[in-house]
């Protein structure tokens, strides 16, 4: 099951994590809310290394 951004937002603000499930809906585990703004925050302190942003005009 795919979900966007905002939606894993929303449900961390009440949730303290999150099911994973596989493309079939078989459970993988849990991902917790701290776990979570750790990659996130690794994402955006890293972007720069690893692509090039580009302005759009």
């Amino acid at each position: 099951m795919q979900t966007t951004l905002e939606v894993q937002l929303h449900l961390l603000i009440n949730n303290a994590f999150l099911p994973v499930v596989d493309d079939r809906g078989v459970f993988q585990g849990l991902l917790t809310r701290r776990e979570w703004i750790k990659a996130f925050n690794y994402v955006t302190h890293t972007y720069d290394k690893h692509y090039k942003s580009i302005k759009i005009k």
